[in-house]
Parts: structure tokens; sequence; C-alpha cells
């Protein structure tokens, strides 16, 4: 399938907007990738680690789950503990319906200690009731380890778990109050030597910043102290080696901004810029809002402008959990969420991507391609297709079409994921439908293919 795919080695493009932010001063422009933590292609899914950063959280039984409903299923529940409507969970048990099984879901309600309602794969309605297991996860490395990566475009110590701690519930707890970050990013340290959180500048982008005075600053937040230990920006270059420019972080609880002016060496061949984590091993630390900047200032952690339209490449080729080679059937009839369409099922890239893919994120493009083996439909408007829309009802927005040219033969197409970004409730951001207009229509080899994100 890997037509029309890119491989690269740098981590980001980023445009920006003719039309500047203003404020009392000439903001800098965060040149920081991907700040917000939106693309995390290098790692999957792993237990979501508790918010007091401190270890993961236990599973929670579900007695029962509903069944007939197309694109939903509800457990009963007897605790909630710290789940909110957004999170994901991943089902297992044993003889639990085939459709729990395809990879995290997304909850889009819930009861406290009563009830949770998740977003079904591929629209399945689930046939089979049995107790489950639900287990809480988030994007992250905690049982993948043995990689330095980071979210797209950062690195880390190679060892050191790292997971996305987003802005609900009892986790709103890691959050800094005064910026608008989607998220923070939390790790523990797994070693009394430093440790480190970095970007590194790629070659063809080194001459920005070469013989120039940048700043950077993050906001921090030292969640578990196991002594004296705290954290420090750094720099590492060619001429200079590792630096750190910037005195300690305090002791003081709760976040703080740091920041930090220097020179880049016009003579350097390489360039990396973050955090040092000083401290005993099981320290634990929440960053939010990374700026690198030309200059010297930056004056807090509001007075920055984001990168308007940043285009993400991910490092690591992502395919959403179970579109490989999938099996995937319409629903013989319409749901609620399907608008005007005739048949549909939502696609939620959050939830099905385990989180690598934000649902802050506003559009996606990729490859698809599958096979339809129904008698081939032409009329005037789409009938047997899969076709996108960010969206059931207006204003929709349509993207790709993978269209169904001759009967048993697989059909490509060129994907445009527009992304529902205009409802505030956290279980419709970053998802679509694939509608048709046949219902119970079976496509079959279905693969999905995610080749780069739009941001911000």
């Amino acid at each position: 399938m890997r037509f029309l795919r890119w491989v690269f080695s740098t981590f980001l493009i980023v445009f920006v907007s003719p039309v500047l932010a203003q404020t009392a001063y000439n903001a800098p422009v965060n040149l920081a990738p991907n700040s917000q933590w939106e693309v995390m292609s290098g790692w999957g899914f792993s237990t979501q680690e508790n918010h007091q950063g401190t270890g993961t959280v236990a599973p929670i039984s579900a007695l029962a789950n509903s069944t007939g409903s197309i694109g939903r299923s509800t457990f009963a529940v007897t605790t909630t503990n710290a789940l909110s409507v957004g999170d994901l969970v991943q089902a297992s048990g044993s003889g639990i319906d085939s459709c729990f099984a395809v990879g995290p879901m997304r909850i889009v309600a819930l009861v406290v200690n009563t009830s949770i309602t998740v977003r079904t794969p591929y629209g399945c309605t689930p046939s089979v009731n049995r107790s489950t297991t639900l287990l809480p996860v988030t994007a992250g490395n905690l049982s993948i380890t043995s990689t330095g990566s980071g979210p797209d475009g950062w690195l880390k110590t190679p060892t050191m778990p790292m997971w996305r701690n987003e802005n609900r519930g009892l986790y709103a707890a890691n959050m800094p109050t005064d910026v608008g970050a989607y998220a923070a990013l939390g790790m523990t340290k797994d070693s009394a030597l430093t440790e480190h959180f970095y970007i590194y500048v790629p070659t063809q982008n080194l001459a920005k910043f070469q013989g120039k005075t940048v700043v950077f600053g993050v906001y921090g937040n030292q969640k578990v102290r196991g002594g004296s230990g705290t954290w420090t920006i750094f720099t590492n270059d060619s001429v200079n080696g590792v630096r750190t420019p910037c005195a300690n972080a305090s002791a003081a609880t709760g976040y703080q901004w740091q920041e930090c002016s220097f020179t880049v060496p016009a003579a350097t061949t390489y360039f990396y810029i973050g955090v040092q984590l000083n401290g005993a091993a099981s320290d634990t630390y929440y960053f939010a809002n990374p700026v690198l900047a030309i200059g010297s200032f930056i004056g807090g952690v509001k007075y920055y402008q984001k990168p308007q339209g940043e285009i993400l490449i991910p490092q690591v080729h992502i395919s959403p959990f179970g579109w490989i080679n999938a099996g995937i059937t319409f629903p013989a009839s319409a749901a609620s969420f399907c608008g005007s369409q005739v048949t549909c099922f939502e696609h939620d890239l959050y939830a099905e991507t385990g989180g690598i893919i934000a649902p802050t994120v506003a559009k996606c493009h990729g490859q698809m391609e599958g096979i339809n083996s129904g008698s081939v439909v032409t009329s005037s408007a789409y009938v047997r297709v899969m076709a996108w829309f960010d969206r059931g009802a207006a204003p929709e927005k349509s993207g790709s079409f993978l269209p169904h040219y001759v009967s048993n033969v697989k059909s490509f197409a060129y994907m445009d994921f527009p992304l529902n970004q205009t409802d505030a409730t956290p279980d419709l951001l970053g998802t679509g439908i694939y509608a048709s207009n046949v219902t119970s229509d079976r496509w079959a080899n279905v693969s999905e293919e995610i080749d780069w994100c739009v941001l911000n």
C-alpha cells in the first residue's frame, strides 16, 4: 500500500501565518515543534499513570455491557475512579465481543460510579454481554522504555518512562491554570543520574540558529521530589558541549516558568536544547508549553506566538489500531450521529491510534485502500464508496472518497481527513464519519495510513 509514502528523518515543517498576534512588545515566535504534544508516533498506548505520578492506575471491573446500539456500548460499573469523558480505555476479558478488542475506545458518557459509555470501533454493535475489565490508557511509553523518542520532534533519555497528561478530571491537577496547553508531558526518572528531555535541530535547519541569540523557556512542575533534586534548562553544541545557562528551578511546589537566553556558536555542527532532570530515581516531573525563539526575551509562559497551521510529519508512520487489512461492514441503518447520510460509522483517530494523534489535531492526510465485492453502481451521486466527512450534520466538510470502480479489485485513495473541531464536547473533537449510500455494505482488506497532520 505504501504508494506516495514519504520517509522523513526531520521532525517538521512549520508555516507561520503572516498575521501575527500583537502584545505589548513583539512577541517571539515559538520554533519548538509540536509543543502541545499533539502527535506521538514513536509510542503506543500504555497504562495511564495516576495523577500523582507515583504509579499506574488500577483497572475497573465492568459487570456487563449493553448490546444493540450502533457504535456505542455502556458498561455497568461500581466505580469510575478518576475517569472522565474523553479518556481512553482498553477492554479485555474472556468471551467479550470482538469489537471491543480492536483497540482503545473513547469514553463518550459517564455516570459516576454507575456506568461508562464508549464509542466502539467501525460503528460495531456488540452482540455479546460479558463481564469486562476496563484499563485506562494514554499515549506513552511506560511499558516501551527502550526508545529515545519523545513526542514527535523531541527526544529523551531512552529508558525514562514518559506519558501525556491530559487536562481532564483529577489529571487537571498536573496542568498549569494560566496557559492554554492541551496537555502536560509527564516523566519519571528511572536513575539517580541526570536525565534529559530535549529537541535536536536538524542539520538543514541549523543555519537559522548559528551565531544567533536564542531563548528557551518551559513551564515545569516537579510533582515528586525524592530529596534535593530539581530541574534546569540545558543546551548542547559542538563548541561548548553541555551547558546549563539557567539556575536550577526552586523547590517550590506547582508550576514554575524558566527561561534562559544564550548565543549559539556560529561554528557549531549540532544544537540540542531542553530540560535536564537532576534528582533521585522515581522523581516525577510535568512540563508544558516549551518555547524556543530567536532573541533574548520571552517574558513568561503567555507571551509568545504559537505557530499557525503547523505541519507535522510523523517520525514513525501511523496506522490506526485494527486498520490494517481490516474488514469493514457499514451498519444496516443510520445512527443519530449520521446526520443526512444513509448509513455511517464514526471514526475516532484519537481513540483508534491509542492517543497518538490528539483530538486537537485539525486535519490529517494519508492513504487508504480496500476491496468491495459488491456490484459496481454508477449514478450522479456517490453510491458504493467509503466517503469521509468531518461530521454528519451541516455544516459538514467532506474529505476524500474511496471509490468502488471494479468489483473484487483493490481501490486506492489519497485521504483528506478534516476533523470535527467545531464542538467543544470532548467526545466529538478529533472525530469524523465514514458514510455510504449502501447499507450493510462490506469492504475487505481495508488499510489506512496517516502521512502528515495539521496542528493548531
